[in-house]
């Protein structure tokens, strides 16, 4: 199906050029990412008898409203920080609010670990498999310098040791307990993700939010072998400057299992 939007979309993105990072944006990045969440999201509205021509027209009227535009031309501002913020926020919003609620936080994992999955093949790093974990935290690191040059954060950082906030205990990474398939840890930084409102929003109504760039780390975990994700993640308890995640991850025959 061709949709309206991302018609709209590449007419508003043709010859922008990147003039700073947080400012502006990478354009190709920034269709990708849209063009995914669509899909992705009406693929899984379909089993709800959702309308595409009715979501889009939502999406577009709700991101109008939430940039205080009149017209289509607002899609312009899709490489700023906040154009781009406004309008993921409209896409899940509409998407959350059109999806069963019963099985709206699985609808939401689904659709967003597919995104992650499109952004790291997007990134085409041909990162090299390592069975002994031992440079993952380095391969982390290059998924994070991929996300600082399409402007999506800052800064990021990978750290081998990191403070649980409410046991008030570290974690460490230990490459050899997930060799011998027991479960480890370790901490995501980011500073001014593009996303930042969105996802709080997102998260204080619906309990679930896009988180991109997790999604795509999860993507190379899955490459790995492993399972892995956020513990007790709620966006709204950072600031945008320092957002931590501590992440927990395992061997998937291993989880499996249990």
């Amino acid at each position: 199906m061709r949709y309206d939007l991302l018609e709209m979309m590449d007419n508003a993105l043709n010859g922008v050029k990147i003039t700073g990072i947080i400012e502006r944006m990478n354009s190709k990045f920034v269709r990708m990412v849209h063009e995914s969440s669509l899909i992705n999201i009406m693929n899984s509205l379909k089993r709800f008898g959702v309308s595409p021509e009715t979501v889009e027209r939502e999406i577009i009227h709700m991101y109008q409203q939430e940039m205080m535009l009149k017209t289509e031309a607002g899609l312009k501002h899709l490489t700023t920080a906040e154009g781009f913020d406004r309008l993921s926020y409209s896409i899940f919003k509409v998407f959350f609010k059109k999806v069963d609620p019963l099985v709206r936080k699985e609808e939401g994992a689904q659709v967003t670990e597919k995104i992650g999955h499109d952004i790291f093949d997007w990134f085409d790093l041909k990162l090299e498999l390592y069975n002994d974990y031992s440079n993952l935290p380095g391969v982390m690191k290059k998924i994070c310098q991929k996300f600082i040059e399409v402007g999506y954060y800052t800064d990021a950082n990978v750290l081998t040791k990191v403070k649980n906030k409410h046991a008030k205990e570290f974690y460490f990474y230990e490459p050899g307990k997930l060799k011998k398939g027991e479960k480890t840890h370790i901490g995501y930084v980011m500073a001014n993700p593009v996303i930042y409102p969105s996802a709080v929003q997102l998260f204080q109504q619906y309990q679930v939010a896009q988180h991109f760039s997790s999604r795509t780390i999860q993507a190379y975990l899955e490459k790995m072998n492993l399972n892995g994700g956020e513990i007790d993640f709620n966006p709204g308890e950072h600031s945008q400057e320092k957002v931590v995640e501590l992440w927990w991850m395992q061997k998937m025959d291993i989880v499996r299992r249990n």
